[in-house]
């Protein structure tokens, strides 16, 4: 697949759609060792497959709950987990296509009838009990303590500027969605004190070194915006910053879209992505992103 990066302006930006990543051709065997999604298998790098995984990526996680670690034969092996496998700080997991909940001390199948983990993809959650996805939520209703809820359609209550529980849609893909939430905005996006608007992040809208960290997510849009510290301003990172990375930077600014070449030491932006599957799932439920969305959105507001 030709490379889809989004390249800004004259200075040569760049912009990461997360639901890609590097194909596993791009890395090198050192490298491919030790990318969750890839395998050696002896002569190039192949999309993971367990039996090639050495144990420290043989885990639940990092194998996105496909692989297994046999101690006694020492390789590792394909697995299909269930609920029941899972302790209780994994069950409440709904990517990877894992859909659980923790009940009576063991973790279950979803059934949307556990109030603490109520799958917000899946199921409704009205004045604090869960129930069957689609019901009606009357945020009207609602005071300000209990202005929670959601449908598991993707609607939810929120309370706006004025302290008013109001139904909204959760996936928007514009920051003016959230111009009379400003706790939301400046959670998902950015508010413009000048102009009084909620708009798209910005590296440059971060004023402390300490705050320019390697990336910034722009949720609605789906991208990740890597930034740096440089003239004592927090700066977009470059195509051309990235050919001056040394290894550590070229992980941490481009994680899955960068590549070490370990036989030139240099950083490579990948020219070919692929679609992670790690959302496939997701766009076959909901026909589309907004279950990434979702999850993105419910990150952002716990921060």
């Amino acid at each position: 697949m030709l490379l889809l990066l989004v390249f800004l302006g004259l200075y040569n930006c760049v912009q990461f759609p997360m639901t890609q990543r590097c194909a596993c051709s791009e890395f090198e065997e050192n490298t491919c060792r030790y990318i969750f999604y890839c395998s050696w298998d002896g002569s190039s790098c192949i999309e993971m497959q367990c039996k090639y995984q050495q144990k420290s990526l043989c885990s639940k996680l990092m194998s996105s709950y496909s692989c297994k670690w046999n101690e006694v034969a020492q390789t590792c092996e394909d697995h299909k987990y269930e609920c029941s496998e899972l302790t209780k700080d994994e069950c409440f997991i709904f990517l990877f296509g894992m859909d659980c909940m923790w009940q009576d001390n063991q973790c279950k199948p979803q059934d949307c009838t556990e109030d603490d983990n109520c799958n917000p993809l899946k199921c409704s959650k009205i004045n604090q009990k869960c129930g069957q996805q689609g019901s009606d939520l009357d945020c009207s209703s609602q005071t300000p303590e209990t202005c929670s809820s959601f449908d598991g359609e993707g609607n939810i209550c929120s309370l706006n500027n004025e302290q008013e529980c109001k139904e909204y849609y959760a996936f928007s893909q514009s920051c003016s969605s959230y111009e009379d939430r400003l706790v939301q905005c400046n959670s998902i996006c950015h508010y413009d004190i000048e102009t009084q608007s909620c708009i798209p992040k910005e590296c440059s809208q971060i004023t402390e070194e300490s705050q320019c960290n390697y990336y910034l997510l722009d949720v609605p849009s789906l991208e990740m915006i890597p930034c740096i510290w440089r003239n004592d301003k927090c700066n977009e990172v470059t195509e051309e910053d990235f050919q001056t990375f040394n290894q550590f930077d070229c992980i941490a600014h481009g994680l899955v879209f960068s590549s070490w070449q370990s036989s030139t030491s240099t950083c490579k932006l990948c020219t070919s992505l692929v679609h992670n599957p790690e959302y496939e799932f997701y766009e076959l439920l909901m026909n589309g992103i907004e279950i990434l969305k979702w999850a993105l959105v419910y990150i952002a507001l716990q921060i």
